[in-house]
């Protein structure tokens, strides 16, 4: 299963980043997960938000549209081939 169909099958989520991609490195970033366990930190405060991207930001997909979030968390799923 590819990513686009992850987040159709809702295994999958795309969100607009709070930050721009200040801490996340993209505007969109597309989460290994449902909507329900996007974790809360991801978006919260500068502080908290800066620290969790910074210890999680592997796992997650970011890009500037939401195609390219997909398409990075794709890449990273595959060990980047």
């Amino acid at each position: 299963m590819d990513v686009e169909e992850m987040v159709r099958a809702g295994r999958a989520t795309v969100r607009e980043t709070r930050y721009a991609g200040v801490y996340e490195g993209g505007e969109w970033a597309c989460f290994p997960c449902p909507a329900g366990e996007v974790p809360g930190e991801a978006f919260g405060s500068d502080v908290v938000a800066s620290a969790w991207w910074a210890e999680n930001g592997s796992r997650v997909g970011v890009g500037d549209t939401p195609e390219a979030a997909m398409g990075d968390l794709a890449s990273r799923l595959t060990g980047g081939s």
